[in-house]
Formats: structure tokens, sequence, C-alpha cells
């Protein structure tokens, strides 16, 4: 259908809409990046982001491929695919809707994993839902897509990746990660409006665990000369340094009656977040949702000169347990190799917040295994079951 459809957009008599892709840009091999669950909202907006080329850069082609269950909305993934041609985008090499996996993953650079999710669902329940579908998937990735480099999206990523990495054994630990920058984004825009007019941008905040951010190393900039150089970390004020958090907020005597509230104590579990989201226009949550996607693939295949957060497999780094999967401050060389940084001096709420997310995360990770064993035993019957010979006919 959607061959058709190109063709026909690029006849003369048509209107003269631009090719998919510039003659030129053909010689650069694309990408090839997979979108799951690309019938939800927010694959709407890391297709228009991606396309536009905010992760990859303006001159990277791509082609795209919308993935969904069989059954599962494909009549929206057909319409957005079709929406996709008809935009005209530059960077588009082709655009593959499907509910064939095998088709879906074979041969990607980019997993972009999104996770169904439901308001009123728990841990549990999510985790009963979603640990046959990352099962599916990392099953065909390991097969198909060893190098992919991947990224899981949604409120319970650490734990999603622990499944991801413990079906897909020959998918590089490295490749697997999850989102959690968006987090550090929100809690910039908590600080903003806690202190505002006064200050309006912050840099230096970092994500552990699952949802907690950590203030200790952030610093404020005046309005003024943030709008002067707003991404310079050592930049001098007019009054002399830039300003510590929680020396701006004492000085402005918000610690107990807004600041405290609004960002320290602020409970960043995934039932909070839907809370808090829930309360957002839903076309600029999905829009940021897609934004902070294309961010976390331009940090890992750019690089960075300052941490960023991101989930990945931890070392033991932060007494968070070796083989877990949890955001922490990462910096990102041009090899697209990422490492934890370490040392870090942390808040002591943010200590305790990570003893509860260690804690969670050995608890979901005892709930992994328990899947897997059921899995494991169940194929077992089904294999001695074909193995048996069949009764003799008298």
């Amino acid at each position: 259908m959607l061959s058709v459809l190109k063709g026909y957009m690029q006849r003369e008599d048509y209107g003269g809409y631009p090719p998919v892709v510039k003659q030129e840009e053909e010689e650069r091999k694309a990408l090839r990046v997979v979108i799951s669950c690309s019938s939800s909202k927010p694959a709407e907006s890391a297709v228009y982001n991606l396309l536009k080329g905010r992760a990859f850069g303006t001159d990277q082609p791509i082609e795209l491929i919308l993935f969904d269950f069989k059954g599962i909305h494909q009549d929206i993934v057909i319409a957005l695919a079709s929406q996709v041609v008809t935009a005209g985008f530059t960077l588009l090499k082709d655009v593959i809707p499907t509910d064939d996996p095998e088709k879906a993953f074979k041969d990607i650079d980019v997993a972009i994993l999104l996770t169904p999710e439901h308001s009123r669902w728990t841990e549990v329940t999510s985790l009963n839902f979603n640990f046959h579908l990352y099962k599916n998937l990392a099953q065909k990735i390991n097969t198909y897509s060893k190098n992919a480099k991947i990224v899981i999206v949604g409120n319970m990523a650490p734990v999603y990746a622990m499944v991801f990495a413990d079906i897909a054994k020959s998918v590089p630990k490295e490749n697997i990660t999850g989102l959690s920058e968006q987090v550090a984004v929100r809690a910039y825009n908590a600080i903003s409006d806690t202190l505002k007019p006064e200050f309006r941008y912050s840099h230096g905040i970092h994500v552990f665990g699952i949802h907690k951010p950590d203030v200790t190393n952030s610093h404020l900039l005046e309005k003024r000369q943030a709008a002067a150089v707003p991404h310079t970390p050592e930049i001098k004020s007019h009054g002399g340094k830039s300003v510590c958090v929680y020396s701006a907020v004492r000085d402005l005597e918000y610690k107990k009656r807004t600041f405290s509230e609004g960002v320290e104590n602020l409970k960043w579990s995934r039932m909070a977040v839907n809370k808090d989201l829930q309360l957002t226009n839903s076309n600029s949550r999905d829009y940021f949702v897609g934004n902070a996607i294309c961010c976390h693939l331009r940090n890992w295949w750019k690089g960075t000169t300052n941490p960023v957060s991101m989930i990945v497999e931890s070392n033991g780094q932060y007494g968070i347990s070796k083989g877990l999967f949890s955001s922490f401050p990462v910096t990102i060389d041009r090899h697209k190799k990422w490492t934890i940084v370490e040392n870090m001096e942390l808040d002591i709420a943010t200590f305790y917040a990570i003893a509860d997310h260690v804690k969670y995360l050995i608890n979901m990770r005892h709930q992994i295994e328990v899947y897997l064993l059921k899995d494991k035993t169940n194929n077992s019957e089904v294999n001695k079951i074909n193995e048996e010979p069949e009764a003799e006919t008298v």
C-alpha cells in the first residue's frame, strides 16, 4: 500500500512532493530504526523527532519500521506510516508498518521499545502483562540483530531491561539501556518553577535508581545570564559564580515551605508519575516523551561532555548490586561507549531512596526468575509430550 502511495506522491501531476530521500543522501547508509507499540501516541512524537534529525543528525537517512503485535491497532500503525510518507521528510528512506516480528527486527541498528502501561496497574500487574512481550522482543533481537542499540521506555524500564538482558544473551549488556533523562528534565522544571523569577536555568541534576533525581550537584543561573549562555555550567554571573541549588533555596527561604514539598519529597514512583502526567495535556505529554527519546539517542550517538542520566547495568556503584539495571549519571565517548560517573556527592535522602530502589529491583528480579522458571517448565512439558511415542492401535 505504501509503495503505491509513494509512487503516486512522486508523480509530477501530484503537486511536486519531494522524493522520500534526496538523491545525494542515498549514498549514505540508512539506519534501520524500529519502534515497538507504534500505535501509541509517544511513538508518533518519537517518529516526528527522529525524522527531523533530532537524534542522529540532519544528514542521517533513516529506514523506519513501525511494529505492533498482530491484531493490535494495525489500522493506526498503517495510518501513521501513511502520514509519515505524506509529510515528505527528507531523511526518510523507507517506512515499513508490520506486525511480523521477524520482518521488524531483522538487521536493525536501533530498537525503541515502548511499554504498554495503565495508570491502574500495579508493578506486579505491569510485569505480568509485559513479561512475555519483552521476552518475545528479546528473542527476536537476539536472533536477528545482536548488535542493535536498545532503548527501553517506560516507568518500569529498569525491570524490563533485566528481563531483556536475561533473554537476549547474545546482545552486549552495554547495548541495553533505558530512558531516565526525562525525570531530570521534570526536576529541572520543578526547580525553575519553585525559584522563579530569580532563576530559570539549572544543571547538574542526576537520576539514580528508578525515578530519584538528586540535586546535590545542581547549580542555578540567573535568568538574564542563562539567556546569554544557556548551556555552560561554569559561566560566571554578574555577582560571581553560579549558585548551588541548596544555597539558593536557603537564601530564598523556600527550604521548608515550597522546595521540600515540590522537589525533595516528590514521590517519583510509577503511580506518582502517572498521576502527575494525567494532569497535563496529553499532546504535550506525548511530545515530551518523544523528545526525551531522541535526546537519549543523540547523547548516545554523538557523545557527551557533561554527565547525563541513563538506565544501564550496574557494576556495584552507589550501593546498587551488580547486574541490576538502574539509572546512573554517565558520560559517553565518541565511540558510543558509556561510563558510569563514580564517587559523586549525594544527598542523604538519595542514599535512602537508592536503598529502597535496590530492594524493589531485587524483588522484581525474583519475580522475573519465577516467570522464567514457569516458562522453562512449560516448555519442558510440551517437549516431553511431543517426544512421547504414539500409542499403537490394535
